[in-house]
C-alpha cells in the first residue's frame, strides 16, 4: 500500500475553520453596479431607437397614403353645427376634396358604394322576377323557385343536337 499516494496533495488541514480569501466583496458589488448601469444604458438606447423607428414609419406611412387627412387638416373637414358639435364632411364635400386632391381619371372614387350597389344588383337577379324577352315570353325567375320547379317536375328532356347525335353513333377509338 505504499504506492498509493494521498489525494490531498500533501496538504493536511492543520488549522480547521474557513478561508478568508474566497470572496472579494468590493469586486462583486462593483460588478453588480456595472450590470445595473449597463441595463439602464441599454434600455434608454432601445427606447430612443424605437421612438426614432416609430417616427420614420409614421413619415413613410403619411407619404404612402395621401388620402388620409392629417390632424391639422381634419379640423377643416369638420364643421360645427349650431350646438357646437363637430360634424363630418358630407359625401359631396368628400368627393369635391378628392377631386381637388387627385387628378382625373379617378377610376373608383367610392369603392364601398360600388360594392354595395353590385351586391344589390346580384341579389336582385338571384331573387327577383325579370323579363329576359317580353315578346318571346321568357322570364328570369328566382333560383329558389327554379329549384322547386325542378324538384317537382324533374329535369326537362332536351333533344340532342346534330353534333351530339353524331358523337353518340360513332364508335369510340381505342
Amino acid at each position: 500500500m505504499e504506492h498509493i499516494k494521498s489525494q490531498s496533495g500533501g496538504h493536511a488541514a492543520s488549522h480547521p475553520g474557513h478561508e478568508k480569501t474566497d470572496l472579494n466583496v468590493p469586486v462583486i458589488l462593483g460588478f453588480g453596479v456595472f450590470l445595473a448601469l449597463m441595463a439602464l444604458v441599454i434600455h434608454v438606447g432601445l427606447w430612443g431607437m424605437y421612438r426614432g423607428m416609430e417616427k420614420m414609419a409614421d413619415n413613410a406611412e403619411a407619404a404612402s397614403k395621401p388620402m388620409i387627412i392629417k390632424p391639422a387638416a381634419s379640423t377643416e373637414a369638420e364643421k360645427k353645427d349650431k350646438s357646437g358639435i363637430a360634424q363630418m364632411e358630407t359625401q359631396q364635400e368628400a368627393i369635391q376634396r378628392l377631386n381637388a386632391t387627385f387628378p382625373a381619371p379617378r377610376l373608383q372614387p367610392d369603392e364601398y358604394t360600388d360594392l354595395n350597389t353590385f351586391k344589390k344588383n346580384q341579389e336582385m337577379h338571384l331573387t327577383g322576377y325579370t323579363w329576359v324577352d317580353k315578346n318571346a315570353g321568357i322570364v328570369q325567375i328566382p333560383v329558389s323557385r327554379a329549384m322547386e320547379i325542378i324538384a317537382e317536375r324533374g329535369l326537362p328532356s332536351v333533344p340532342a343536337t346534330k353534333g351530339a347525335a353524331k358523337a353518340a353513333q360513332t364508335p369510340a377509338r381505342k
